[in-house]
């Protein structure tokens, strides 16, 4: 065998073994040249990573035959699993971080901006940079005159919350060059997951009998296969409440126990609505607290899903309400009407896509970032005005608009 003769360049070529297509290379009828070699770096908090996902629509527009590789988190990377777009999966560990090294990209676009994500992004060899990089000082730092005007937002409250008006994909699409055409999040829960989801819908007592029927089969970018709204043909409105909102990070993003609470029975007093809490590990106590005190209209979904049998399971609801969290990002990606409630952070960069309301804090200060109350002169009061009937009417509005209520 000659080595020289080898097309390292295929994309049926791994190096392992003899390629699927069992010839040698020389003379091969099948041999297909490798696109671009792509790197997303989106490594962190699930919510952002779905709101990034519309990035691979730009990046076939851009590049149609490119091969994408995406650096995320474990748990990043388990949502991101079964995506059709995506060719290989990376964590930030040591092996991938030696493994990525080696590779001259084509591209890489750095979408992470911590130094950490930025700090990999400035390392590794490639002929085009977007993003966020790292200065000689270790700062933060654009990579690149078309990385500037993303850049900016991080350090002008003004231009990220008063005079920006576009979407955070919408922000990626630009900063590729590339028009946005309304490309939605793409996250692909499996056969199973979807399963799963029924199986919990039965168990919880919440399944009419057509649960299931429909098919799972959903195309690259749309919205939801077999959860698509409206697919039940009995049973009451189910309404899940996604309660927390990564409190140990962004305290101030989760709305009232109180006011889930009170939504819960506006919701069932007068639409006959059945309540389904949702959360992970972190929201155990407060769905306990708020399930004691609604027993009669809400049932406790659990809190220790696998993360797409979490997406699967949100896909069988009628509506979601939520603070900007990823159970928020994830209803909407599953193409279950949402209503999301913000108070600290800016509605504007959250996509509905057409099916969803948003319900935000009246107040002057609003939006801020500001995490945690003890920073806040107001005392981060700003979820708490945000009423249950101000949520109610969102939420019956949204679910007439769906047809699943007498217009």
């Amino acid at each position: 065998m000659n080595l020289h003769e080898l097309r390292t360049d295929c994309v049926h070529f791994t190096g392992y073994r003899p390629c699927h297509r069992g010839c040698e290379c020389r003379g091969c009828p099948d041999f297909t040249a490798a696109g671009p070699n792509v790197l997303v770096l989106k490594l962190y908090q699930l919510g952002n990573i779905v709101k990034s996902t519309p990035v691979l629509h730009a990046l076939r527009k851009l590049h149609p035959d490119c091969r994408i590789s995406w650096m995320a988190s474990p748990a990043g990377c388990e949502l991101l699993a079964h995506n059709p777009f995506i060719h290989q999966l990376l964590t930030d560990n040591t092996n991938d971080l030696l493994y990525c090294q080696q590779i001259k990209w084509d591209l890489i676009l750095s979408l992470e901006a911590n130094r950490q994500a930025a700090a990999i992004a400035t390392s590794l060899k490639a002929d085009r940079k977007l993003g966020f990089g790292l200065d000689e000082h270790g700062k933060l730092w654009p990579l690149g005159p078309e990385s500037e005007v993303l850049y900016s937002f991080n350090l002008s409250n003004e231009l990220r919350f008063h005079v920006n008006d576009k979407t955070v994909h919408e922000l990626y699409f630009d900063l590729l060059g590339v028009p946005y055409e309304g490309e939605e999040y793409v996250i692909c829960p499996s056969e199973a997951d979807y399963a799963y989801a029924d199986h919990l819908l039965r168990s919880l007592g919440l399944a009419p009998s057509s649960v299931g029927k429909a098919s799972s089969a959903a195309g690259p970018g749309t919205a939801a296969g077999a959860g698509c709204p409206g697919y039940r043909e009995a049973g009451p409105p189910l309404i899940g409440f996604n309660t927390g909102g990564n409190a140990a990070r962004f305290e101030t993003k989760q709305w009232t126990i109180d006011g889930f609470v009170q939504l819960a029975r506006l919701l069932h007093q007068r639409l006959g609505a059945k309540v389904v809490l949702l959360g992970g590990p972190a929201e155990v106590a407060r769905n306990a607290e708020i399930l004691s005190r609604t027993r009669d209209c809400a049932v406790d979904s659990g809190c220790d899903h696998a993360i797409l049998q979490f997406c699967a399971f949100l896909s069988r609801l009628d509506c979601v309400v939520s603070g900007d969290a990823f159970g928020l990002q994830a209803a909407v990606a599953m193409g279950t009407p949402t209503v999301g409630i913000f108070g600290p952070t800016p509605p504007q960069e959250i996509a509905m896509f057409g099916r969803g309301r948003k319900v935000v804090a009246p107040v002057d200060c609003s939006p801020c970032y500001i995490r945690n109350a003890r920073d806040c002169e107001r005392h981060a009061d700003c979820m708490e005005l945000i009423s249950a009937e101000e949520v109610y009417a969102a939420v019956e509005e949204l679910l007439r608009e769906q047809g699943r209520l007498p217009l």
